[in-house]
């Protein structure tokens, strides 16, 4: 099992090469097979096929170098799904205010099928929160923790913000009546507290079927 290893890594650190920041790159990927590995022990199996089954996981050091250097489309995209994050917390607001506001129709359809389809929404939105971790584990491999990491804090930041105000109730509860009942609330509460979890073992999944 020591030569398995020491031979992986040493084709590893071959073709970080020249790479800018290679310690730090040899470092993550270090880590994240020991992590591996110590998991797929858990499970009952032994040492080596543990540490046979992540590196089959990992596929080629070469092509698992070149995740930790991707390109400027892939290093583009975090701040896409930051954005459409904060997309959907304006919309939302927008809708909350406006329905108290404004007497259009349009915004108090819109409100009343939010209310029909409030279980489905949060669901929907935790989902969005897997497929956001599975696409930067696929894409970037192990250093997408760290990429999956920065991005969550930036993307639930309104999220945050939002519960803190209304738990707090700085933010009128009488704005959410019609939708936020005690159970929805602990419901929304627990989900946005679960979205960092689901998002981290989401990347571990893209991992595996990204490289």
């Amino acid at each position: 099992m020591l030569i398995m290893k020491m031979e992986y890594l040493e084709k590893v650190k071959k073709a970080l090469g020249s790479y800018q920041n290679s310690l730090e790159a040899y470092n993550e990927i270090f880590s994240h097979i020991e992590e591996a590995a110590k998991e797929k022990m858990l499970t009952g199996i032994c040492e080596h096929d543990a540490y046979k089954a992540v590196f089959h996981e990992l596929g080629d050091p070469i092509e698992l170098v070149r995740s930790f250097y991707p390109t400027s489309e892939k290093s583009q995209k975090p701040i896409y799904f930051i954005l459409l994050n904060w997309c959907f917390f304006f919309i939302g607001s927008f809708l909350t205010v406006g329905h108290r506001v404004f007497d259009f129709w349009l915004i108090h359809y819109t409100w009343m099928v939010l209310e029909n389809l409030s279980l489905l929404l949060l669901l929907s939105y935790s989902f969005y929160w897997f497929y956001l971790g599975f696409v930067f584990g696929k894409q970037f491999g192990p250093k997408g923790k760290r990429i999956v990491n920065r991005m969550i804090l930036w993307s639930l930041l309104p999220n945050f913000i939002l519960m803190t105000l209304v738990l707090l109730n700085i933010l009128p509860k009488d704005y959410f009546a019609t939708l936020l009942s005690p159970m929805f609330l602990l419901l929304c509460v627990i989900t946005t507290m679960l979205y960092y979890p689901i998002s981290q073992l989401a990347y571990k999944f893209g991992i595996v079927n990204g490289l």
